[in-house]
């Protein structure tokens, strides 16, 4: 009879232990999802570096955006086309002063959509912004212009930013390019000037996109050199 009392006690106490039990690993588990919800969401909510930085970028990218000059539909010349010019009056850094202005002309027809809007030899200026000459210790003569802007046909303004192509001549001939001084009797050396001739090759780059006034289907009338300009009186038909 003790015996089985005993018995019955071990089992009371062993079913408390088990029971005790059960609940702390169900509430271990529960504590432990939670935590990978919360991360889940922590990262649903916070984007990692890389997404962010790419949304601060796609930010600047729409802020930066510029609305187009071009108007929808029309004719234009885009930006970075070439204008392939020449020459025509000489300059030097020992003649040309600071606001000369000089000439040049195209080389080529600028074509869009098969129609002329500039032509072959037309003349554009350009504009001496430094000239110094050359001196003493090996100073070189130093030459600097710029080239604004060549007309269409139809009379618009193309904004250009020009590109020598193409080294001037020095004094005695030679390309000018850079050269050390000696040491050696440089106290003495005179630099060289620099010379570009009628015939120096140059281009110029479109600054911008650039509206033609006009729509694709009407270029060819408007640029069109043979039809009259001016102010047009259109009388009523009596």
């Amino acid at each position: 009879m003790k015996t089985s009392k005993a018995l019955l006690k071990l089992l009371v106490v062993g079913c408390l232990s088990v029971s005790c039990a059960l609940p702390l690993t169900a509430s271990a588990e529960d504590t432990s999802t939670p935590s990978v919800t919360q991360e889940s969401v922590v990262k649903t909510e916070l984007p990692s570096g890389v997404n962010r930085i790419q949304l601060l970028k796609s930010g600047e990218t729409t802020a930066t955006v510029k609305t187009s000059s071009v108007a929808a539909g029309h004719a234009y010349i885009p930006k970075d086309t070439n204008i392939n010019l020449e020459l025509i009056d000489p300059i030097s850094s020992k003649k040309s002063k600071e606001g000369n202005t000089f000439r040049l002309k195209t080389i080529e027809n600028l074509l869009i959509n098969d129609v002329v809007v500039i032509p072959a030899n037309q003349e554009v200026l350009g504009t001496i912004t430094k000239a110094r000459k050359n001196g003493m210790l090996g100073r070189k003569g130093r030459l600097e212009f710029k080239i604004d802007s060549i007309k269409t046909i139809n009379g618009v303004n193309v904004p250009l930013t020009a590109e020598v192509k193409g080294k001037g001549h020095s004094d005695n001939g030679a390309v000018a390019v850079a050269a050390a001084v000696s040491l050696v009797g440089g106290l003495f050396m005179k630099g060289t000037n620099i010379y570009y001739e009628p015939g120096q090759k140059f281009v110029a780059l479109v600054s911008t996109d650039t509206d033609l006034n006009t729509t694709v289907e009407d270029l060819p009338n408007a640029m069109n050199p043979s039809k009259p300009t001016g102010q047009n009186i259109v009388l009523p038909i009596k």
